[in-house]
């Protein structure tokens, strides 16, 4: 994982404890739900997770996992027009969280795993009624966006500097740590940009702006 320096993780601190305990209160109550209800579970480890109910709704912890293709070929048998088509595949853990009535909520883990079981962590997502929060640690970057995906903010922690997002009624505008614009996009492609932020495409221009001001 890309560890960000304390300072910087200090700017970008959840109060976890909390959601840990509103998300282990969720879970013991969405648990004892399922029981009374007719439903189909996966068993990993010896913990039920992965249920949908009668509804075909998904409910409580979930493990999503992704299908690696490893091998592949046909196997012919030494007859040339009966060949079977194979494939050996493995899955891995993309990330896990809880399902109430098919919709995210609480704190999720994302993966970055493309050959391990269980990767280093990606990004954390808290999922509430409100707005969405997310810290991405292969780009650095924190968003907070409203659950109507018309305003938001942001920062991205740059080697250069400390870029700011604001985002009002769809428009999301870019600044450095000393209020210098150099960006202005719609919020449609607002993490799509705070990644090209996090690898630098605008460090260049940065700087420009920087000796120009």
């Amino acid at each position: 994982m890309h560890n960000l320096d304390k300072q910087k993780t200090a700017q970008i601190r959840i109060p976890l404890a909390g959601i840990f305990m509103r998300q282990a209160f969720i879970i013991f109550f969405v648990l004892t739900g399922l029981i009374s209800f007719a439903q189909t579970c996966d068993t990993i480890d010896g913990q039920v997770v992965n249920c949908v109910d009668n509804k075909g709704l998904r409910q409580g912890y979930w493990l999503e996992r992704k299908k690696i293709l490893q091998v592949s070929g046909y196997g012919c048998f030494g007859i040339k027009d009966d060949c079977t088509y194979f494939e050996k595949n493995k899955f891995i853990l993309s990330s896990e969280g809880l399902y109430i009535d098919n919709k995210k909520i609480g704190l999720w883990n994302y993966y970055d795993n493309f050959n391990n079981e269980r990767g280093d962590i990606e990004k954390k997502i808290i999922y509430n009624n409100q707005s969405t929060q997310e810290i991405n640690y292969t780009y650095k970057y924190f968003i907070s966006l409203s659950s109507d995906t018309t305003n938001g903010s942001g920062r991205v922690y740059l080697d250069i500097d400390t870029v700011k997002v604001t985002c009002r009624q769809k428009k999301c505008i870019a600044e450095t740590s000393e209020n210098i614009r150099f960006l202005q996009f719609p919020i449609n492609q607002l993490e799509y940009e705070l990644c090209r932020i996090g690898i630098g495409v605008y460090d260049r221009e940065i700087r420009i702006k920087k000796t120009t001001r």
